[in-house]
């Protein structure tokens, strides 16, 4: 099985729901935006030749930032514990899901990942979304 393996160095963020103004237009939020090109540039320099046909599994990290106002004596036992405030998960997955799609590099559709996997935790330093991209059959 051949994997695709890459770090996106920022805060993970959830997909915004998309907004409308007085006049009827809907438009996605800036926060969303900005994140998903972001995904965009870092998925675009791991990207293979050609989109792949085959079924894909998606294993996704979410490494959140510990909050400042945590004390020193606890810093250590929060390393990799899970993270149970907002962003939700599923909303998270859903952006780098999309991201990714939109490259139009990694699969043909999203309907080709048959298998995701995802954990948010808190990281040790700093904050990042690791992705893992494994293709489960070649050539179908």
């Amino acid at each position: 099985m051949k994997a695709i393996e890459f770090f996106i160095p920022m805060k993970p963020t959830a997909k915004g729901r998309p907004r409308m103004t007085k006049t009827g237009h809907v438009y996605t939020p800036n926060k969303t935006k900005q994140a998903e090109d972001v995904i965009i540039v870092c998925a675009l320099e791991n990207a293979p030749h050609a989109p792949h046909t085959c079924p894909v599994s998606l294993y996704l990290s979410f490494d959140m930032p510990i909050p400042t106002s945590t004390p020193k004596s606890r810093l250590k036992s929060a390393y990799g514990s899970p993270h149970v405030k907002k962003p939700d998960l599923d909303n998270m997955v859903k952006l780098v899901m999309d991201a990714i799609t939109r490259t139009e590099q990694f699969w043909l559709d999203d309907s080709q990942v048959s298998t995701i996997v995802a954990c948010k935790r808190y990281a040790e330093e700093g904050a990042y979304c690791g992705i893992n991209i494994k293709l489960l059959r070649e050539g179908v």
